[in-house]
């Protein structure tokens, strides 16, 4: 008698240990939050998000050599992530870049604008000289180019590029700054 109340819990345990590690792998592998590991904390891109559509995601290697085949070079990071929402008139892409430490990311940050402000009226211009615009605990710097209004800063040891093409635009980036994607 004893030994068949013993197998009831453990069964109920085993089951209940099954169902959240199904829930887990949903979560993390289908759903989406996509961990930069030790060097960055984990970053969740849901499938949907204010009504936009994730629409592509990429990380690793993929996203680094995305971040080389742009720049037409290798950059200084150790991981990385490109995500697209799209709605039916809307699109944000969102790049993030996980540099060795918080001081790199904001090395990455101010050489991406000199580099801009340098290629201003020149026919490397791609994009508009960046304008500082301070949030918060933040500074972002924003820019013109892709057809798209962009948005750039360093937060923690993340390098975030941010290009918008939305009514919504100044909601969209203000939720996205405060760490809402």
């Amino acid at each position: 008698m004893e030994a068949g109340i013993l197998k009831k819990p453990v069964a109920i345990f085993a089951v209940f240990i099954l169902i959240l590690a199904g829930y887990l792998v949903y979560r993390n592998i289908i759903s989406g939050p996509v961990s930069a590991g030790p060097l960055g904390p984990a970053l969740d891109f849901p499938g949907e998000w204010e009504g936009l559509k994730r629409t592509a995601l990429i990380s690793g290697d993929s996203a680094l050599l995305e971040f080389k085949r742009l720049h037409g070079k290798s950059i200084p990071v150790v991981g990385g992530y490109k995500v697209d929402y799209t709605g039916p008139s809307e699109k944000v892409i969102l790049w993030v870049a996980v540099a060795q430490d918080p001081r790199e990311a904001e090395k990455l940050v101010k050489e991406m604008t000199d580099k801009m402000i340098e290629a201003a009226g020149t026919p490397r211009e791609h994009f508009s000289s960046p304008v500082k615009a301070p949030l918060g605990n933040l500074t972002l710097y924003f820019t013109r180019g892709s057809g798209m209004n962009n948005y750039y800063y360093a937060r923690q040891n993340l390098v975030y590029w941010v290009g918008l093409n939305s009514q919504r635009e100044g909601n969209l980036m203000m939720k996205i700054a405060e760490g809402g994607l």
